[in-house]
């Protein structure tokens, strides 16, 4: 099971604390974190399909995403969910913006939670339920609601 751990605020000395752990098939080609090439990001690299599961970018954003297992409602999806994540962290839109454009263009993907966060703050989208703003305070993301 993939898992996302986030403190908000309540260390003096670290503002954003992220604690993950990604959970995948074992015969599935990936890349440490390293920064990319051919990007300005820090993150592993899913070598199969060209994602990524977290990272950051050079201009000061992080997202990071949990496949929501849900077999009843598996189908085919046209984009690897890991591109979602490569996509918010090349971009310069805002991670409000970025979260409500996941849940809109959720479809796209099989089920997945995202954690999005720029300077402006850090959100919470899912195409199983919509987005959120974290609040301060510690958070869980799991591959369930």
């Amino acid at each position: 099971m993939c898992l996302l751990g986030i403190a908000l605020g309540v260390h003096a000395r670290y503002p954003v604390v992220v604690a993950a752990n990604r959970d995948e098939f074992f015969h599935r080609p990936a890349a440490p974190a390293e920064f990319w090439p051919d990007l300005d990001i820090l993150a592993g690299r899913d070598l199969d399909k060209g994602g990524t599961w977290m990272g950051l970018s050079r201009r000061g954003s992080l997202a990071a995403i949990t496949n929501f297992r849900d077999p009843s409602r598996r189908h085919p999806a046209p984009r690897s969910r890991g591109l979602l994540v490569r996509d918010c962290l090349t971009t310069t839109d805002d991670a409000a913006t970025l979260a409500a454009r996941a849940v809109a263009t959720g479809d796209q993907y099989d089920g997945f939670n995202l954690l999005v966060a720029d300077h402006g703050g850090v959100w919470f989208a899912s195409n199983r339920g919509g987005s959120t703003r974290l609040d301060a305070g510690i958070h869980a993301i799991s591959n369930g609601g």
